[in-house]
């Protein structure tokens, strides 16, 4: 017999988690579940992604601010499908599916996605409030799992780690790069470096600018790619002609064609001051991209430093910089590590890994409940 799987997250953008609820969804043993997503908002580009996958997709747009309407549409929805097991990503889905579980009796599986080591205090308390009535916690990262139990937002025991998994299709044709590359405008010599993901303070994207400076004093011709937005676009923008590097960047907005973005690129950089287990260097290397990443939360579960990439302390734009710059001066090194973290990603990181475990998961807890 299937086991219904309804899964609760606060949108369907194209964010990380999002992404990854998607391609969980999407490649789940039909024969074992049957995946119903629930969105509280009509942000949901993914859903057609998810409902061509023939998943259905149930969108409670938003009516209120708070929403406290989701108290008696999120049960209907409930009574609607019966499922056996809630999962939910994110803050705000997590509330709602611990909530909804107590209702109903249903196991209720939550996630953490982020490792940020000062947290708001009220997530915190609601959290702690609500931890004896999530049955586990997924979370992507071992430092995100060992913050969660650190701020008694879940015991110890109910914690699982599962990595994040990439579907590696897409990053099988690196000529689509050419295309972006055209776009732009960049000639064939040119070196691009990237970063990649919401203009917000977490990324740093300060530390980043003032790295690309210095790296441009040595390489003048040096493209330089912001991929993503948000609330600090405009201030980084003040601060790219504050540095004199209008010539050399480009803010290009969010992207649907990652895949292609990364092929663009010669190197990634992650600047970010905390991250959990992030998408976007996953991307970069089944992409064959060398990748110059800060040293935070498991990051280095992905990068081996000097095999795949190099890592550096967060904060530091000369680190950033003498890190570019040596893999700038040597296209054998960059190839050389661009092959390593393909191979770590095959072997390791792909959305099949993920699914695996996930169902592991979920097949433990729904034995226990007698629901498998």
């Amino acid at each position: 017999m299937k086991a219904r799987i309804l899964y609760l997250i606060g949108d369907l953008n194209t964010g990380g988690a999002q992404r990854q609820l998607v391609y969980l969804a999407q490649h789940l043993d039909r024969g074992r579940f049957e995946p119903v997503v629930c969105c509280f908002s009509d942000n949901a580009p993914l859903a057609e992604e998810l409902r061509t996958a023939g998943v259905e997709v149930v969108v409670l747009r938003q009516w209120l601010r708070p929403d406290v309407s989701r108290f008696w549409r999120i049960p209907q929805v409930v009574k609607r499908y019966r499922p056996d097991l809630i999962h939910a990503y994110l803050f705000v889905a997590n509330t709602w599916g611990r909530t909804t579980g107590l209702m109903y009796g249903l196991p209720v599986i939550v996630s953490e996605r982020t490792a940020v080591k000062r947290k708001d205090l009220g997530e915190c308390l609601v959290n702690r409030l609500l931890a004896p009535f999530a049955t586990a916690l997924i979370a992507n990262s071992q430092a995100g799992a060992s913050l969660a139990v650190q701020h008694k937002e879940i015991a110890p025991d109910r914690v699982h780690v599962v990595h994040n998994g990439i579907v590696l299709e897409p990053f099988h044709n690196p000529t689509v790069g050419n295309q972006i590359r055209q776009e732009f405008q960049i000639r064939p010599e040119q070196s691009v470096i990237g970063i990649v993901g919401r203009l917000a303070p977490a990324k740093d994207h300060r530390t980043f600018f003032q790295a690309m400076r210095l790296v441009a004093v040595q390489f003048p011709d040096l493209r330089i790619m912001c991929v993503g937005d948000g609330a600090l676009r405009g201030e980084l923008e003040r601060l790219v002609g504050e540095l004199g590097l209008q010539p050399n960047v480009i803010f290009t907005g969010n992207r649907t064609d990652i895949p292609a973005i990364m092929f663009a690129l010669d190197i990634l950089v992650l600047s970010s001051q905390w991250e959990g287990f992030p998408n976007v260097i996953m991307e970069a290397m089944a992409a064959a991209r060398p990748v110059v990443a800060t040293e935070v939360g498991d990051v280095t579960e992905l990068v081996i430093p000097g095999q795949s990439g190099l890592l550096v302390k967060p904060g530091e734009p000369e680190a950033i910089a003498g890190a570019v710059v040596s893999l700038l001066r040597d296209k054998a090194l960059r190839l050389a590590m661009g092959q390593e973290g393909r191979k770590r990603i095959e072997e390791k990181f792909t959305h099949e890994h993920m699914v695996a475990a996930t169902s592991a998961v979920y097949r433990q807890l729904l034995e226990s409940f007698g629901r498998e």
